[in-house]
């Protein structure tokens, strides 16, 4: 399912839940002010904590 991901002005297509993620921390870096929105394209919001517990944590093997 692809997401739209928005930072601040800029607006970015995922193609999955995993991808939402590698662009978030791509776009954020180090600046934790911007506060990215994530939705489907129907228009729910989804959560990134939500996303994580789908995708898992790649730090934890």
């Amino acid at each position: 399912m692809p997401f739209l991901v928005k930072v601040g002005s800029l607006t970015v297509v995922a193609r999955s839940a995993s991808d939402v993620l590698n662009t978030v921390e791509k776009l954020l870096g180090d600046d934790g002010s911007l506060e990215p929105v994530v939705s489907t394209f129907e228009g729910p919001m989804i959560d990134l904590e939500h996303l994580r517990g789908l995708v898992g944590d790649p730090d934890e093997s």
